[in-house]
């Protein structure tokens, strides 16, 4: 099982115990609203979701690494944040990285914190040679996240994703192993 650790998060693989906690956060319209393909309206949808997330955990060939974001201090489920693996070769794979958190603990540095933790982890543990992000374009505040963590704005795609049977424009970032600053 992995877990990562920041003064004020830890970042850890799904237990069965996150349900009801998976359940509140993407069942969220608002929240939801710019990733409208993970939103529920059951139980058995989030449940489905979960299972998806835990299948990799501990074995070799893993192709999701989705977490759990729980605040330490008061062991709040915060939200979840993780990556998917697009490609792989013998240079290193190529790392597609998501986050999405409850409103009430949005503007503090939360997910900016877990995701320079997770974006650590990623070229350090597990080969990363790139990482790709993106997000609808009208998400500033995700957008501004990707700024703070360095990465760098590598497309803009028109009209490209559905939301609420509207067709949205993408912004699209990456951040290559070789021009990410890592602590030692």
């Amino acid at each position: 099982m992995i877990k990562l650790e920041t003064k004020r998060l830890l970042i850890r693989d799904h237990i069965e115990e996150d349900l009801d906690n998976l359940f509140d956060l993407i069942s969220r319209p608002f929240e939801m609203r710019f990733i409208m393909d993970l939103f529920v309206v059951d139980l058995k949808g989030a449940e489905e979701n979960l299972i998806i997330s835990m299948r990799g955990i501990g074995k070799q060939s893993r192709k999701h690494y989705f977490f759990a974001i729980i605040e330490k201090e008061t062991s709040k489920y915060i939200g979840e944040i993780g990556f998917t693996v697009l490609d792989e070769n013998s240079s290193g794979k190529l790392l597609e990285l998501g986050y999405f958190t409850k409103r009430e603990f949005w503007g503090q540095g939360l997910t900016t914190e877990a995701a320079e933790l997770c974006i650590d982890f990623a070229f350090k543990e597990l080969d990363a040679w790139k990482i790709t992000t993106g997000c609808v374009k009208e998400n500033i505040a995700s957008e501004r996240i990707m700024i703070k963590l360095g990465f760098r704005k590598e497309g803009d795609l028109k009209e490209h994703q559905s939301v609420n049977q509207e067709w949205k424009d993408r912004v699209l970032y990456g951040l290559l192993k070789s021009e990410y600053k890592m602590e030692a």
